[in-house]
């Protein structure tokens, strides 16, 4: 028998997560950091051996012996992938150091479960299709590990740890959820990222989620993110070589799996065009370093003299979101602002109707000096769902008529789904390299679901050159019927990255632009 410690000798950020005592812990990182490592030991190193203080299995099941007593762990692991392929080689390397530690572990291969001579189990399975996760349905397990855990399902994920439970007393203290996972996922993962990562994007921060209990108490749930990089392994060599092989890979690809990058979605419609860094900017500001400034003539984070307007998808069961954008002098589109109503509401008085929406943009405007308090109108206008127009069942005004009754005007959207993907497109490849110029779209910080959706757009299976309609489409909605509402008029904009930076040239396509600027309100 060999002590576990001469077989496996944890990184400073592993040994971190393997005393972390949150309810749930995502390792998550870089590839090559070591999370699979990590997941493989953890069962061991926290439950059948002593941890922060408690007695592990093994020495439960050594003192028993020593009292002429029996002892049967109760402690059961299960470690999942969402297929059994994915298991193989898990399960190889489990098996080749649970023997050295425990030549008396007794392997079932039929049910990929390893017992060893104290009881504990650890065992091994997979989420293939949705409903697998019944599989595991009415069992405890006191340790649930999850690798590469952005592949799993939201619900699989739910259901999973629900089963995390114990009737031993010891153990019942000792409960594990960890998860492990590169920062790449495909769409249906993004759950992951917006829960653990979002609300502490630096990570190493406990977030604690209250629930309320049958005796009228308060219990909570905690969780935490621990970013890991390939700077953390420990051999260095294997690092170095890893790196090599790693900056071969397509950019977003690279950036997510060197750089612990989180914005990365396999098979997202603009996969390789919306680069987070690129055009999500912060507010502009003036030469006294302020995003208002009167003598300046800044507001809002943005020159006053930049033409602005609004764009809206209608919506009452489904979101409804307005978004504000401008343009400069280079034709280049800015979202400066964005509200969504009729989202995640908590119920259905919450939702909000076409009057109380227009109020609702009314206060916003207001806040923000685009607002005509003697025309007690709105100084904008923008594409809007050309629905809004629409008189349904023959009778009472239209969404376009209750708005306009607050002072809120809007034009029709002009839908052309294949002509505003090839604007959006051709909006997003225009990232130029001249020093000081912009990308041709750009979104502002604040601009939360605008950022969150731009990653998660799918291709739609049945039109490979469209993005998929779901429910991340009503803010594409906007996003399309703004670039369509601001196509250029007949000159063509400074395509900076394509034409090179000859600063004559730039200067008459500058004034050009300014030509192409009509159609906004003012």
């Amino acid at each position: 028998m060999e002590e576990a410690s001469a077989l496996y000798v944890p990184s400073g950020v592993q040994q971190e997560a393997h005393v972390c005592v949150a309810d749930e812990i995502l390792y998550g990182g870089t590839a090559g950091c070591g999370k699979t490592v990590f997941l493989r030991w953890d069962p061991v190193i926290t439950q059948i051996y002593d941890w922060n203080g408690m007695p592990g299995e093994h020495t439960r099941y050594v003192e028993a012996l020593k009292r002429g007593e029996e002892f049967q762990s109760k402690g059961w692991a299960l470690h999942i992938r969402r297929t059994y392929p994915m298991l193989l080689q898990t399960i190889f390397k489990v098996l080749d150091f649970a023997f050295k530690v425990d030549p008396g572990c007794h392997w079932d291969a039929e049910n990929k479960i390893l017992t060893w001579t104290c009881g504990y189990r650890i065992q091994f399975g997979h989420v293939q299709k949705e409903e697998d996760w019944r599989n595991y349905d009415s069992n405890d397990y006191t340790h649930l590990a999850l690798d590469e855990v952005t592949q799993t399902l939201l619900v699989q994920f739910n259901m999973l740890r629900a089963r995390v439970r114990s009737g031993d007393p010891i153990l019942r203290q000792k409960l594990r959820v960890v998860l492990a996972s590169n920062p790449d996922s495909p769409a249906e993962g993004r759950w992951v990222k917006e829960r653990f990562v979002d609300p502490a994007p630096e990570g190493r921060q406990m977030l604690v989620e209250t629930v309320d209990m049958f005796d009228g108490t308060k219990a909570t749930n905690t969780r935490i993110y621990i970013p890991a990089f390939l700077s953390d392994n420990p051999d260095k060599e294997f690092a170095r070589d890893y790196e090599k092989k790693l900056r071969s890979l397509p950019r977003h690809i690279m950036e997510a799996r060197l750089f612990n990058k989180w914005d990365v979605v396999e098979g997202a419609f603009f996969e390789y065009e919306w680069i987070p860094s690129v055009h999500v900017v912060k507010p502009f500001t003036c030469r006294h370093d302020k995003v208002t400034c009167v003598e300046c003539a800044y507001s809002n984070g943005l020159p006053n003299h930049y033409p602005r307007a609004r764009v809206m998808d209608q919506g009452y069961k489904a979101a409804n979101p307005i978004m504000w954008f401008a343009k400069n002098e280079d034709d280049d589109l800015i979202f400066y602002r964005e509200v969504t109503y009729n989202h995640d509401v908590k119920s259905e008085k919450d939702r909000r109707d076409a009057q109380m929406v227009a109020l609702g943009i009314k206060k916003v405007e207001q806040e923000h000096g685009e607002w005509d308090e003697r025309r007690k109108s709105s100084k904008l206008t923008g594409p809007a769902d050309y629905q809004i127009c629409e008189r349904r069942g023959g009778m009472g005004d239209t969404i376009e008529d209750t708005m306009a009754k607050e002072g809120v005007y809007w034009s029709k959207s002009t839908k052309n789904r294949a002509a505003a993907t090839a604007e959006i497109l051709r909006r997003l490849k225009d990232t130029p390299s001249r020093p000081g110029a912009h990308p041709a779209l750009m979104v502002f910080e604040n601009c939360t679901q605008l950022r969150r959706i731009m990653p998660l757009i799918k291709v739609d299976p049945n039109e490979p050159e469209l993005p998929l309609k779901d429910d991340n489409g009503h803010w594409l909605e906007c996003l399309m019927y703004a670039c369509m509402y601001s196509l250029p008029k007949a000159e063509k904009r400074d395509r900076r990255s394509v034409l090179g930076d000859d600063d004559d040239d730039f200067d008459d396509k500058k004034k050009s632009g300014t030509k192409a600027l009509g159609g906004y309100g003012s």
